[in-house]
């Protein structure tokens, strides 16, 4: 009788000892589980701070390419406005400014004259 009490004894200790190193398993699993959860969260959050970053690059590049098509709008009304600006010349101001050219042309062909031995 003192032998099969004395080796249930032993298997409850044993079976104590077991199931004191699967708590402690468990404790240690449960937190490797813990630190692998939290760095799931951080990644999670740092994937989604980078798409906010995509989607605001986006939108300021759009609006870029909007602000220059507009600034080339802008450009060419500004030319089309000063090119129908411009007054018509009339035949007397063609016959004057060709009377100018002429004369000048001859200022240059004298002064080049003077300036050659």
């Amino acid at each position: 009788m003192w032998k099969s009490f004395l080796a249930f004894a032993k298997r409850v200790v044993s079976q104590y000892k077991i199931f004191q190193q699967h708590e402690e398993d468990i404790k240690r699993l449960q937190l490797a589980d813990k630190t692998k959860d939290e760095r799931i969260e951080r990644l999670a959050a740092a994937v989604q701070r980078i798409a906010i970053e995509l989607e605001q690059d986006r939108s300021l590049s759009a609006r870029d390419r909007e602000n220059l098509v507009l600034r080339l709008e802008n450009t060419l009304l500004r030319s089309e406005r000063g090119i129908s600006s411009i007054a018509p010349i009339s035949e007397t101001e063609i016959e004057q400014l060709r009377t100018l050219v002429n004369v000048l042309q001859q200022e240059v062909a004298s002064l080049k004259n003077q300036i050659e031995p």
